[in-house]
């Protein structure tokens, strides 16, 4: 599942677009207030200044490139459920890519998926799994996935329910 807001915790992007924010504009005020050097030519941007350009606007550009990653895999995952097709996946194995990512493993996995109005095929499907799941992802073990009408590599691989089947899937 794609990483969604969580309500109240405007704080956690807040705090270090305020640090840069500030550090970029201390840098951008010393350079105003200093005295200028020497060896700088009149009307020449200050590497403080250009310095603090950047500090201010790193954290801004970081963040659009995020939301704008984020809103693209949650639009992927929307699409897949409601336009694609409701399966079964059957795990046949799991190997570590030795990817992780705020040390959650991406995980490969070779997978028999079953979805209506298609054969079953196998399929490579490659996926970040929490740890608390590690322990579920055994050969045999099946799985909830929305498979894309187009491309039957395209899956949205449903694990993070307790039971194996998520709230999702009742949507269809």
């Amino acid at each position: 599942m794609a990483w969604q807001y969580i309500p109240g915790r405007w704080w956690i992007f807040a705090i270090p677009i305020v640090v840069f924010v500030l550090v970029g504009s201390g840098l951008i005020i010393f350079d105003i207030i200093g005295d200028p050097s020497p060896q700088m030519k009149p009307g020449f941007l200050n590497s403080f200044t250009t310095l603090g350009v950047f500090f201010i606007l790193s954290p801004l550009v970081a963040l659009l490139m995020i939301s704008r990653m984020v809103r693209k895999r949650q639009k992927r995952e929307t699409l897949l459920i409601e336009n694609g097709m409701k399966g079964i996946a059957t795990i046949i194995s799991v190997n570590e890519t030795g990817l992780t990512t705020n040390n959650v493993p991406q995980l490969e996995m070779e997978l028999e998926v079953s979805a209506a109005g298609r054969e079953s095929y196998r399929t490579i499907h490659r996926d970040h799994i929490s740890l608390i799941h590690l322990h579920r992802l055994v050969p045999g073990a099946e799985f909830p996935v929305f498979v894309s009408r187009d491309d039957p590599d395209d899956l949205l691989f449903i694990i993070d329910h307790p039971s194996g089947l998520n709230p999702l899937m009742q949507k269809k």
